[in-house]
Formats: structure tokens, C-alpha cells, sequence
């Protein structure tokens, strides 16, 4: 019987990390970028010393892209909604909004059009594309950021600033989400 090959799989999550605090745009994440590159060549030459050069096959891939947040591109949904009769499932880049009582459509009224960087659906009618909206578990109503705008309420600013660093997560068909 053949030996299969094995197949390792590393991932190295530091630039995602760097691009969440500092923003994908900084020079942390170029600095970030720069040592993956160093450990990737300190993989590759590893594999070369151990003569198992021939045996080796490299695939490296990103899982996906970010996008620069600002402060100045915030959308407080408390704004347009009493917080204390919905339940926040997620708040950004993709809005998860259940009813504590009543209809999810008094939710979906009060946010749909009220915001220009916030598209807001009811679950199936989220585009296909997104491949997000038949399974029961998806809240009813969604909202969706414009590319690096941060959904939050004003009482979670303490917790998290607005606009800084980076997210993911947006619509895919943005560059900025592209590996």
C-alpha cells in the first residue's frame, strides 16, 4: 500500500491581528507583512536543508481582506431604534436584529432608508449573492455597512472607539475584502 502524502496546514494570524488594531492601511501591518514574509522564508529553507525540497508543495492564500475604519464613519443605531426592545445579535459589519416582542417589521421600518451607509434587509430578501438568508437561525432583520463603516450604539463607544483600525466581513463584492 502507497503512503499518502500528508498535508500541514500553518496560519500565521498576525496581520489579521495588526490590521483589527491598527488599521490595514499602517505601518504595523507593513511591519506585520514583513516578518510573515521572513517566517515564510524560514519555513521554505528549512524544507530545503531537511532535503525534502522535491517532496514539498507551497499554497499560500489570505482568507480574506480589510477595510479602514474612521470615526467618522459611525452609524448608532440607537439613533433609530429603542434598544430596549431589540435584541442585538451582531452589530457590525453585519446587523443582527431580533424583537424582543412584536414584529421584527416595526424593527425593519425604523432602520430601512433611515441611514445612507446602512442597507437593511428582512432575511429573505438578503441578496443571493451573500449566500445568507434561508437558514432559521439568521435573525430577521440584517443590516449591512457600507465598505468600512462600523454599526454601534453610542453606550458601546467605551468599549470599543469607533474607527479604529480595521474590519472584515463586508460585502464581498468590495475590493477591500478581496485577499
Amino acid at each position: 500500500e502507497r503512503e499518502r502524502p500528508s498535508s500541514p496546514t500553518v496560519y500565521f494570524r498576525e496581520v489579521d491581528s495588526v490590521g483589527h488594531s491598527a488599521g490595514p492601511e499602517s505601518m504595523e501591518v507593513l511591519a506585520a507583512a514583513a516578518r510573515l514574509d521572513a517566517l515564510v522564508g524560514a519555513l521554505v529553507a528549512g524544507v530545503d536543508r531537511l532535503g525534502l525540497a522535491n517532496r514539498v508543495n507551497y499554497v499560500v492564500v489570505s482568507d480574506h481582506g480589510m477595510s479602514q475604519l474612521s470615526a467618522d464613519r459611525s452609524i448608532f443605531i440607537d439613533d433609530y431604534l429603542d434598544m430596549n426592545t431589540v435584541d442585538v445579535v451582531e452589530f457590525t459589519p453585519v446587523l443582527q436584529v431580533l424583537p424582543r416582542s412584536g414584529s421584527a417589521d416595526v424593527i425593519y421600518r425604523a432602520l430601512k432608508g433611515r441611514h445612507p451607509a446602512l442597507t437593511v434587509y428582512k432575511r429573505e430578501e438578503k441578496p443571493l449573492h451573500l449566500r445568507y438568508r434561508s437558514n432559521a437561525r439568521i435573525p430577521p432583520i440584517i443590516g449591512l455597512a457600507d465598505d468600512g463603516w462600523t454599526i454601534t450604539q453610542r453606550s458601546r463607544l467605551s468599549l470599543r472607539p469607533a474607527g479604529r483600525g480595521g474590519d472584515h466581513g463586508y460585502d464581498p463584492y468590495y475590493r477591500s475584502m478581496h485577499g
